[in-house]
This record gives C-alpha cells, sequence and structure tokens, in this order.
C-alpha cells in the first residue's frame, strides 16, 4: 500500500472516530460514556490535522511519526486513565489532562515533521 493510500485509510479511520465521539456525547448514556467520547474527539481532531500534514510529505517522514505515536498515545492514555475525574486545589481534572496530552502529542508530532521534512530537504 503506498504512502497516500495508507494516508487516506487513515483519515477514514478519523473521521469515522470523529462521528462516534459525537454520537456517543449526543446519547448521554453515562458520564464514562462522555468523557471516553471527549477523549475520542479530541484525539481524533489532533489526528486529522497531524494526517492532512502528513499527507505532503515524504514516507520516512510518516514513518518516523508513526514510531513517536505508539510510544506517546499509550503513556498519555494512562495518563488521561489515572487522572481523577474531577480535581481539586492544585490537581488537574481528567479534561485538562486531555487537553494537555493532546496539546503536547499535536506541538512534539509538528515539530518531528518539521525537523524531518528540513533533515531530508537538506541531506
Amino acid at each position: 500500500m503506498e504512502h497516500g493510500e495508507k494516508i487516506r485509510w487513515l483519515l477514514l479511520v478519523v473521521l469515522t472516530g470523529i462521528v462516534l465521539a459525537i454520537v456517543l456525547h449526543f446519547l448521554e448514556l453515562s458520564r464514562v460514556v462522555d468523557s471516553i467520547a471527549q477523549v475520542l474527539l479530541v484525539y481524533s481532531l489532533a489526528h486529522l490535522l497531524i494526517f492532512l500534514v502528513l499527507r505532503i510529505v515524504a514516507y520516512p517522514i510518516f514513518n518516523s511519526w508513526k514510531i513517536l505515536a505508539f510510544m506517546y498515545l499509550p503513556l498519555a492514555l494512562v495518563l488521561i486513565i489515572i487522572t481523577p475525574e474531577t480535581g481539586g486545589f492544585m490537581q488537574p481534572d481528567r479534561e485538562i489532562v486531555t487537553w494537555w496530552t493532546v496539546g503536547g502529542f499535536v506541538v512534539i508530532s509538528l515539530a518531528l515533521i518539521l525537523y524531518k521534512q528540513y533533515r531530508l530537504k537538506k541531506g
């Protein structure tokens, strides 16, 4: 499967995740399901941005980003899961941790993509 085709499939998965998150949110099944829907939506939107950028760069950059994603995402998920749903004084809640981890993921991903693109063009 070529690079562009992989990215198209990943974009389809991300768009499915966005739709699923919105549906789960509006069903209002429980607080746990709503929390899962929020994490799914935020990370799907972040991946949408990253995949749109990855569509225009070379395949080796995608491979480098894939390694980052396989390391970062499980750690972020564990951090989100172990964070209490409601925070207190000087203790963030699950929503804040979700935003911090997704923000870090986007910033690190875009920095890695730009760095690898620069090195590829220079080298």
